[in-house]
């Protein structure tokens, strides 16, 4: 799971929990917005290394969007309907 600024750690920890009470290995990636890139460039060998990344940001598809062009895994996209808080 990886999130983006402070509106998204709510829905991001939900997609966590779901995906562990489905028996999956998940971890979540925090605060790697696309303002932030180098946070993201950061974690760059721990998302390369991921079977498939979820990816909870703005609607804007920002973050999305450069996370799948950055590896190979399948990216799910999951917008969050607000902006910061």
């Amino acid at each position: 799971m990886v999130a983006a600024g402070t509106a998204d750690p709510r829905v991001a920890r939900e997609a966590l929990l779901t995906a562990r009470h489905l028996g999956r290995t998940a971890d979540l990636v925090m605060d790697v917005g696309v303002a932030g890139l180098h946070r993201l460039l950061a974690r760059l060998d721990e998302l390369r290394a991921a079977r498939r990344i979820v990816v909870v940001a703005g609607v804007d598809g920002a973050l999305p969007a450069v996370v799948a062009g950055l590896g190979a895994a399948p990216v799910v996209a999951v917008p969050t309907a607000a902006g910061y808080r």
